[in-house]
């Protein structure tokens, strides 16, 4: 075997090896990159505890919130004698920690309750107005009033007035009325009067506040005799969570 014929034996062999070389080094990262993207974990998302409690400290629900989004208010308590009105504290963009607890009222009068709530940007929620200690109702105009930036969307009637007949508004913008009437006979009933649709802006910031409140004036709510009946009222709020 010649001269020229040595050297291309040994080159051939060089490259050969060179490629086994190539591909092993290939395989080796290979590896190191599968096991490298197996061993990393997403980083976990900062969650925070937010209890929501009775009066009596009673736990009504606990849940889990990942930071800056918003809880979601729970179905409304009773308790006997009271109302519930609404929680203590604004549970929309949690940045700790919350324990949130129920608000009552003990109206001993005749009194109309518009229940605070709490919705999401963008999202729709359902208001309800009620009435306790009722003495007895023939006919009645209440006047909603409620931010202008809200959208009054849809109502419907609650069971507190079924004995009377009802009149919707002729059209829903604030403020806004709603009445009723009676031929004979009084609603005697304590519950819901209306429940109230809105609209929450899009825009809306978490904790932005919407007033919405019920106007009863002297004249408009009386009772089979067509004497008047005085109604009090505690207004009530729909905070962006």
């Amino acid at each position: 075997m010649n001269k020229r014929s040595d050297d291309f034996l040994r080159k051939t062999t060089l490259k050969k090896r060179y490629r086994k070389v190539f591909a092993l080094l290939a395989l080796v990262l290979a590896g190191s990159l599968l096991l490298a993207s197996c061993g990393t974990t997403e980083k976990a998302e900062t969650t925070y505890s937010v209890v929501f409690q009775d009066h009596d400290g009673t736990v009504l629900e606990v849940q889990s919130v990942i930071a800056g989004r918003a809880a979601v208010s729970p179905s409304a308590p009773s308790r006997e004698g009271y109302t519930f009105i609404g929680w203590d504290k604004n549970f929309g963009g949690i940045t700790e920690d919350l324990t949130v607890t129920a608000l009552y009222t003990q109206a001993t009068a005749p009194t109309v309750i518009v229940v605070s709530m709490s919705a999401a940007c963008g999202q729709s929620v359902k208001v309800p107005v009620a009435i306790v200690n009722n003495p007895g109702i023939a006919g009645a105009k209440l006047t909603m009033v409620y931010d202008p930036a809200l959208t009054l969307k849809d109502s419907e009637l609650g069971e507190a007035f079924a004995e009377l007949d009802h009149t919707p508004p002729g059209k829903y913008v604030s403020p806004c009325n709603f009445t009723w009437d009676s031929e004979s006979g009084m609603a005697y009933g304590d519950g819901n009067i209306l429940w109230l649709t809105f609209d929450i802006p899009s825009d809306a910031p978490s904790g932005k506040i919407y007033a919405v409140n019920c106007v009863c004036t002297e004249g408009n709510v009386y009772d089979e005799a067509l004497a008047d009946v005085t109604l009090q009222v505690i207004n009530g709020m729909i905070t962006v969570e």
